[in-house]
């Protein structure tokens, strides 16, 4: 069974934060991380462009939760693209959400992928207009 991108309750929730602090998550979020840096990339934020080697930790957003899967047993399955995957420091990413969870009907039959882009540009004009 794969996560759903709609707003999560219930059963749904305890699936999604589960897998969150699951260790097949901790292992796909470092393979992530480790992947994009042997491609000679350096991870940033998408909407600051603070790297991981600044900030000492980026948090990672789900564009799908298509590659993720809750086994028979309850484990988890973390097979998600890495284009899946985005790199935001934490103030970023919890700006993100924020905007995704207040402004949900503004993105109503949007797809996360689509909205997240939308938002990353929103976020950056803002940063933007705030720094020097």
């Amino acid at each position: 069974m794969g996560l759903s991108l709609a707003r999560k309750s219930g059963a749904r929730r305890r699936a999604y934060t589960g897998y969150l602090h699951s260790g097949a998550w901790a292992w796909r979020r470092t393979r992530w991380f480790r992947d994009c840096r042997a491609a000679g990339a350096e991870p940033a934020c998408q909407v600051c462009g603070t790297t991981l080697a600044v900030a000492g930790t980026l948090d990672l957003h789900h564009t799908s939760y298509d590659g993720v899967y809750i086994n028979d047993d309850g484990s988890y399955r973390a097979e998600e693209p890495d284009t899946d995957l985005l790199p935001y420091c934490r103030e970023h990413h919890q700006d993100l959400h924020r905007i995704l969870d207040e402004r949900r009907g503004d993105y109503w039959g949007w797809n996360r992928r689509r909205a997240t882009a939308v938002i990353t540009r929103i976020l950056t004009r803002k940063h933007h207009q705030r720094t020097p």
